[in-house]
């Protein structure tokens, strides 16, 4: 005879998916970048290392996906 499992209350349950929501938005985060790129995060845009077969390339875009120069930051 099988036993039947107790029911989750409402707190267990919420906890759950908030750990399965957590799981999942960070996995989505770093899938949507190719393999073979590393994207680094700075004031005024981001700059993204392509790793390819030749060489390196490191390309900085602003907010709108314009090229524009790399700022030299300093480390903190």
């Amino acid at each position: 005879m099988k036993s039947k499992r107790p029911s989750r209350s409402g707190a267990t349950r919420s906890i759950g998916l908030m750990l399965l929501w957590a799981f999942l938005s960070v996995f989505t985060a770093f899938s949507s970048f190719a393999p073979g790129t590393m994207p680094q995060f700075q004031p005024g845009g981001i700059t993204v290392v392509l790793c390819t077969g030749d060489a390196q390339r490191s390309i900085t875009v602003d907010e709108t996906g314009t090229p524009v120069e790399a700022k030299d930051v300093p480390c903190p």
